[in-house]
């Protein structure tokens, strides 16, 4: 497994780059993770974490946490695109949570 690098790195890259923050975009974003976040939390009171569901409810909580940061990216100025954007944006979380 390789070491996530830091958010610079990715500034660097360009993966990441500075744009004009965009607060209605993020305020966007922000709505559809909470409304993610509202129906993990009905199928996870209606359906038993188990063996068979456990990546269905990792992937969905993933999803729900990385809308959380693009939205921070974006209100700071930040976005990641490309390939590595999903790194990008993780190595983002410790600079900002």
């Amino acid at each position: 497994m390789n070491k996530i690098k830091s958010f610079d790195d990715y500034l660097k890259k360009g993966i990441a780059k500075k744009c004009k923050p965009d607060q209605v975009r993020a305020k966007n974003i922000v709505e559809e993770a909470e409304r993610d976040l509202v129906f993990f939390k009905q199928i996870k009171q209606k359906i038993p974490l188990d063996d068979a569901n456990a990546n269905n409810f990792i992937t969905q909580a993933y999803n729900i946490i990385i809308e959380f940061i693009r939205a921070r990216m974006l209100i700071d100025g930040y976005k990641a695109s490309g390939p590595a954007a999903h790194e990008a944006e993780v190595a983002y979380m410790p600079k900002r949570f």
